[in-house]
């Protein structure tokens, strides 16, 4: 059995891609304060995420910059961050605050990235595996893939506020203009045909 600690996973190999929720399918008592203390009695390899979002806030179990155990695939642990909305089994009204309470910190990470949160950086737990997880969130936000991963995404973009336009850089004055169909010579190209 591996013991839970920091850096356990290993460090990721490069930039997070993105999140994975989860729902953790533990009792209504099992908070963010639970996660802290039944952690470091866990076997590591039986998975757990980077953060834990209760009704008491959160707990962050494991850097950003190292992977977790958190989808059971080697794409999904290394290349994304994992969330756990906690109480999953308790009542409605518990269970949406949590999930506010996910969206307002996981937010933060994408805006701080620059990153605008999208079905490619926002993940569910079975996409990776074959699983129920994340099933309260299932259940509440559309029973569909992708009806979930919108429901997230607009709530996550809600708190980042408008989408910045890509920034397209001016058009050189002296550029000279082609037609559809004209040849032209293009310098330093990565192909020798160009």
């Amino acid at each position: 059995m591996v013991k839970f600690y920091r850096g356990v996973a290993g460090k990721r190999p490069g930039a997070a891609k993105g999140w994975v929720f989860h729902n953790d399918a533990g009792s209504k008592n099992a908070t963010a304060a639970f996660y802290r203390g039944w952690l470091p009695n866990h076997n590591a390899e039986s998975g757990f995420a980077h953060d834990y979002i209760g009704i008491d806030g959160v707990y962050n179990a494991e850097h950003y910059d190292n992977m977790a155990w958190h989808t059971a695939s080697a794409e999904g642990n290394t290349w994304y961050l994992g969330v756990e909305k906690c109480q999953s089994q308790s009542d409605e009204k518990i269970f949406l605050q949590i999930e506010q309470k996910t969206y307002d910190h996981v937010a933060k990470w994408y805006k701080e990235k620059g990153i605008i949160p999208n079905r490619s950086n926002v993940r569910l737990h079975h996409e990776f595996v074959s699983t129920s997880c994340p099933h309260r969130s299932m259940a509440l936000h559309g029973k569909a893939t992708n009806a979930v991963k919108d429901y997230i995404i607009a709530e996550l973009i809600k708190r980042i506020g408008q989408a910045k336009p890509p920034v397209v850089p001016p058009v050189n004055s002296n550029t000279k203009k082609y037609n559809i169909g004209d040849i032209v010579k293009v310098a330093d190209s990565l192909y020798r045909d160009s």
